[in-house]
């Protein structure tokens, strides 16, 4: 993995799909076992936060970033950042300040995917 650039690109490709809600997309980037962690604590993995977001149970309205950092280790690369989320949940609006850690490692085809997301609540400033 070209890291720092490829994982921008990656992480630039997902927002852009949790946006536009391309569910398409998600499920191209993110490994079906991902381990997604929302930050409420509940858990979802790639196939059913990609299934959420193609019925329109997650509708992202504004994604605001933040704080941007990367960190590659071999073939993993790790993005951490702020995040500042509108979305509607259920059709129910909701509003986050998290942080959040992303990492991406190689698929069994070689193709980079995200294998772990975790947000965790901040407090506003």
């Amino acid at each position: 993995m070209n890291a720092p650039a490829r994982i921008e690109a990656l992480e630039a490709r997902r927002r852009q799909a949790m946006l536009t809600g391309d569910a398409t997309t998600l499920t191209e980037v993110m490994h079906p076992s991902c381990v997604y962690v929302h930050s409420s604590g509940f858990i979802d993995n790639g196939a059913s936060m990609a299934a959420k977001v193609a019925a329109g149970d997650v509708r992202y309205q504004s994604l605001e970033f933040e704080d941007e950092a990367d960190v590659s280790v071999g073939d993993a690369a790790v993005f951490i950042y702020r995040q500042r989320a509108r979305m509607l949940l259920a059709g129910e609006p909701h509003s986050s300040y998290t942080r959040c850690t992303a990492v991406w490692a190689p698929g069994p085809d070689a193709t980079p995917r995200l294998i772990s997301f975790q947000s965790a609540p901040m407090e506003t400033a």
